[in-house]
């Protein structure tokens, strides 16, 4: 079964033979604030993740190898490389952190008693608007934080509450399946990496099959 919820410390190195449990993220090795490969985070769709990993060779190699065949050296030296960082963006993607907010970084809504601090969620991002004496409202600066009272901490105002993952991530921008957890601020540019390579690279081994069955049709 999976481990009990874990928050593992800031610096802590997580090992891969314990793993820690964040929501429904698995830390299974590495520093939480690192990246993929000295960090390998998977969300809670990973079996997919396994799938699109399984897709992404078993349609390459085959492609590559009529590239080298059929078609030219350098064509297959192309679709290499198109293979290599489109595998490599695809893992940042799904085993990175994509921005978890930790409760041990943020100021919690339980007090010590255990009851939730919900009235004043909102008093630590505020000033006081009172006029003063010369009769002017001094202006409020905009709130950093807001109240996830599903998290119980403070988030930043960047960040939304996932309730697949059921963890608050930073600079949420949609929670992808196919990439096994949310995309977010710490993954987004590996996420915005694979998805521009995998247009490329559709296309090209399209190209490249097409014109290699051609080929192959047409030899004498």
């Amino acid at each position: 079964g999976l481990p009990r919820e874990r928050i593992p410390a800031a610096h802590e190195f997580v090992m891969c033979c314990s793993g820690a449990r964040i929501g429904r993220h698995l830390l299974l090795c590495g520093r939480r604030e690192s990246f993929f490969p000295f960090q390998c985070m998977v969300g809670p769709d990973w079996l997919l993740v396994l799938g699109v990993i399984a897709l992404i060779i078993g349609i390459n190699i085959p492609v590559i190898y009529l590239q080298f065949v059929y078609l030219n050296f350098w064509v297959g030296v192309v679709g290499c490389l198109g293979f290599a960082v489109l595998l490599s963006a695809y893992l940042a993607t799904a085993c990175s952190n994509p921005g978890v907010i930790f409760k041990d970084d943020f100021e919690p809504l339980v007090e010590e008693g255990g009851v939730a601090n919900y009235a004043n969620a909102n008093s630590s991002s505020e000033t006081d608007a009172s006029t003063s004496d010369n009769g002017i409202i001094p202006s409020v600066p905009p709130p950093t934080t807001m109240a996830c009272s599903m998290c119980e901490l403070r988030r930043p105002v960047t960040a939304r509450h996932c309730t697949y993952c059921e963890k608050c991530i930073d600079g949420l921008d949609h929670h992808c399946p196919w990439s096994g957890q949310c995309i977010g601020r710490r993954n987004m540019k590996y996420f915005v990496v694979f998805v521009s390579t995998l247009t490329f690279q559709w296309w090209f081994l399209l190209g490249s099959f097409i014109t290699a069955m051609v080929y192959i049709a047409t030899d004498p």
